[in-house]
This record gives structure tokens, sequence and C-alpha cells, in this order.
């Protein structure tokens, strides 16, 4: 039972993370989701018996620490999994808890709560443990990013710089990180240096080079900044970091007005009338820059999903976020980072579902 359990759990939870239009071609085949069912088919086999109960450990940790946030399947709580994810670290620890990848998750863990240091030490520690290369470049690259949400350019470039070196996922893509990091530290000749490194005529992925051409037209400091957006990463930074973040925003609001907008809603903790105001002014200008300027077609879909999920939060406007969240779903296509988005637009549909329901009930 603890066997069929993890590849029943596994199976269930993978469906139904798929974008809303993959999801209709597993139905045609007989096949339907049921996320709650995964996970407790999940948490079944974690406290059976079978030899792969660790791995079912693994399989939650991964769902509640890195795709929740991710995919935003809580929406804006982007740390909603993280007391799920210390329990299970806590229950784990006497027998897996100096294990590469357990210290890894407990690294995402802190991460969530914005213990950027704290998470770097127990990646070092993952990845001074682990025995596979694979592991310590998992590592790395996370660390890379958490210096990234600290704004240290320099100790995110040497971080990306070695996994340009030694990683055969993408080194076209962490050179690109790379040249980012450098150019937003002002070393603006190697940062050019890197991206030709990254976009050799002709090599490389056709989606790939289209994906770092567009952004050439941003600076490096905005470059970062629209990659800690898209990765939903932005609401791990340090409360010391928004006040930077924000600054250049809106400095740039013409160029990345929905970054700007969510800037002021997460940094603001308390959505006061003036930031939601000024949250919605952002967002409708991002809606008509991304209508305008093809050369970032991700820009409207994305402001449309941010505006929705706001108006959504408000009883009297949740009409108007449905229609947002549908016409981002059915209006737009071929843009960068859409099934990501495709996922969070499905995931915001059924909270809203839910608390219609649940309100109905009342």
């Amino acid at each position: 039972m603890g066997s069929v359990s993890l590849g029943y759990g596994l199976f269930q939870l993978c469906v139904s993370l798929l974008p809303s239009k993959f999801v209709k071609v597993v139905q045609l085949l007989g096949f339907q989701s049921d996320r709650s069912a995964a996970l407790a088919a999940l948490m079944f086999c974690r406290t059976s018996r079978d030899m792969r109960a660790p791995l079912a450990s693994l399989a939650l940790l991964w769902y509640h620490s890195v795709v929740r946030p991710l995919l935003s399947l809580d929406g804006r709580n982007v740390a909603a999994g993280v007391a799920t994810s210390e329990l299970l670290l806590r229950e784990t620890a006497g027998r897996y808890g100096q294990a590469a990848l357990f210290q890894f998750f407990r690294g995402r863990v802190l991460r969530l709560q914005s213990d950027l240091e704290g998470a770097i030490a127990a990646y070092e520690v993952a990845a001074s443990q682990g025995q596979q290369q694979e592991v310590r470049l998992l590592c790395l690259h996370e660390i890379g990013w958490c210096r990234l949400l600290q704004l240290d350019w320099v100790g995110a470039f040497v971080a990306f710089s070695e996994l340009a070196q030694q990683s055969r996922w993408s080194r076209a893509f962490y050179h690109y990180l790379a040249a980012v990091c450098s150019g937003a530290s002002g070393d603006v000749t190697l940062s050019a240096g890197l991206l030709s490194a990254a976009l050799p005529p002709g090599a490389g992925r056709p989606d790939l080079d289209a994906f770092l051409q567009r952004r050439t037209a941003l600076t490096c400091r905005l470059h970062a900044y629209e990659l800690l957006y898209l990765w939903n990463a932005l609401p791990s930074c340090p409360p010391a970091v928004w006040s930077t973040v924000l600054e250049d925003c809106e400095r740039a609001s013409l160029e990345l007005p929905a970054l700007a907008a969510v800037a002021h809603l997460v940094s603001g903790g308390v959505l006061d009338n003036t930031s939601l105001q000024q949250a919605e002014r952002h967002y409708r200008r991002a809606l008509v820059l991304g209508r305008d300027d093809r050369s970032r077609p991700h820009v409207a879909p994305h402001a449309s999903y941010e505006l929705a999920v706001m108006y959504c939060g408000q009883p009297q406007r949740r009409a108007e976020g449905r229609a947002l969240l549908e016409s981002a779903r059915d209006a737009y296509k071929d843009y960068d980072f859409e099934s990501r988005l495709g996922v969070r637009i499905q995931s915001a549909l059924k909270r809203l579902e839910k608390v219609t329901r649940e309100e109905r009930a009342k």
C-alpha cells in the first residue's frame, strides 16, 4: 500500500499542476486530478514502513516549499507551505536531518521566511555533504538566487558564473544571469561579453534564444528584478531591500509597471486605499504597455493576473477579477512563462470558486 500510494500520489499531484489546456487532454484520456487525494496518499506512504517512505517525504517537501510558492498556488501567501515543511523536517530530523536533500529543503524553508543567510548556510552544508555533482549544482543555483534577492550582485555573479561553466542544464541561461549580475554591479564590459557568450549565433534552443534576445532592451537591474518577479521570489526579499527595488522600479515605471505595483503591494504589508489605487494605476498602465509593445508580450497577461488577484480580494470587485483572470487565460498566447502563469491563473480561479461556494453556503 505504501508503494501504490507513492505512485498514485505523485501521478495525481503532477496532473493537478498541469496548465488547463493540458488538463483537458488528460481528461479526454480518462484521467482526473485530485490534489487533496494526492497529498493524502503521499502522507500515507510517508508514515508507512515501506522503503519508499523517505521519497514521499521528499515529494511533500518539494510540493510545499518549491511548487506552492513558485506557482502561487496560495495567491500572495508565498509562505503558506512553510508550517507543513517545518513539521516534515522536524519529523525526519532524527533519521535524515543531515542528508543533503533534506538540508536543501531546509534552505528552501529559510528562504521563504526571508532568512537568506540561514538559507545560504543550509545550502552550503547540503553542497558539502552531497556526493553527487548534480546536488552540489542545485545548491549553488539556490545560493545564486539568494544572493540575487540580497542584491549582492558580486556574490550572485560568482555562483552563476560557476554554474555557466559546470552545469549541463542550460549554460546559456546561466551566462545570461551572470551577465545581468555583472552589469548591475557596474561592469558593463564584462556584462556585454557574457551576453555574447549566452547568445552565440545559431547556437542553443530557438525558444531560449528568443527569450534572451527580448531582454537585451532592459537595463541589468531591471533584468534582475523582472526575473525575481517572474520566479515569484520578490516576496522573499528582506525588508531593507524593498526600498531599493521600489525606487528602481518606479524610476522605470514605463517599462516595468507591473513589477512596481507588486512592490507596492508586498512592501506595504497593509493594503490601504492609497496603495491599492497606486497598484491599480500601475497595472492599468502595464496593460496598455503590454498591448502596444510587442517585444515584451508577457507584460499584459501578468498585469491582468495581478490586477485580477487584487480585485478578487475585494468582495465587491470579484466579478471584475474573474473577468480579468479569464482574459489573461484566453486572450494572450505564446509569451514567456506562459505555462507557469497558466497554472497560477487556474489556481486563482479555483480559489475564487471555493470562496464563492462558501459565501453561498452561509
